[in-house]
């Protein structure tokens, strides 16, 4: 895959290829080029150590974009949004995005091939704290049989507790209520039978720990219904589709 729309010394982003008639360019190296202002701008305002309410600023500030919003604006377009805030910085550490901003149709297509995803409407600062992070370059670990074989561990371990009649399998939670009236300080958890459709069971207890993925947490019933920050919190976070593949 190619980026699509081939430089010219006049098109945005010219001044950082190579001098020649025309030059084709992965879409990831112009990503980064259009991402590095952005970074180096925490680092600028801070004097080069951020605090915890200088991220937090520069969080509030790049939060207002979409990815999508920030790489088809204009810069003179995203200055005047920036404008609204009082963060400590100059204008002149996102100059370089004159020439690299915005982004043509054909540009966002074949990042979007390039990077298989199928789109950018997720929060900017998401992509940020990802490419800041660096998470993918830390070796990572997996349980030795998968997943799963830490629940099943549990029911092995007699000495913590008798578990083994106690996990149930096959069961797709769809109400969490916490009584506040009849048993206060009581959780129940209402599930579908995987077995029998129609046949609802109820599991009751002082806490329900919760560690679904969000995606699933959002399609269940709470009584009384979550505060409106977590509601939104929840609702906010964005997925995206990927793909495993073993060699």
């Amino acid at each position: 895959m190619r980026w699509l729309a081939a430089a010219s010394p006049s098109s945005p982003g010219s001044d950082i290829l190579p001098s020649t008639p025309r030059v084709v360019l992965l879409p990831n190296t112009y990503y980064d080029a259009c991402m590095k202002p952005v970074k180096d701008e925490i680092q600028y305002a801070s004097g080069g150590k951020p605090t915890s309410d200088d991220w937090a600023l520069w969080t509030k500030r790049w939060s207002r974009f979409s990815t999508l919003e920030f790489l088809t604006d204009t810069y003179e377009i995203i200055i005047q949004k920036l404008k609204e805030d009082t963060m400590l910085s100059e204008d002149h550490i996102l100059e370089p995005l004159k020439k690299l901003l915005p982004w043509p149709r054909q540009a966002v297509i074949g990042f979007l091939a390039y990077n298989y995803t199928t789109g950018l409407d997720g929060s900017f600062i998401e992509l940020l704290r990802d490419d800041l992070g660096q998470w993918w370059h830390t070796p990572m670990h997996t349980l030795e049989g998968g997943l799963s074989s830490l629940p099943w561990a549990f029911t092995k371990d007699k000495r913590v507790v008798e578990l083994e009649t106690k996990i149930e399998f096959g069961s797709f939670v769809t109400d969490i209520k916490y009584d506040t009236t009849s048993n206060p300080g009581r959780v129940k958890v209402q599930a579908r039978n995987d077995t029998f459709q129609q046949q609802i069971d109820t599991f009751e207890g002082y806490a329900a720990i919760i560690t679904l993925p969000l995606n699933i947490i959002r399609q269940l019933t709470f009584s009384p219904p979550l505060s409106p920050g977590f509601a939104d919190a929840l609702m906010n976070i964005s997925y995206s589709p990927s793909t495993k593949i073993l060699l």
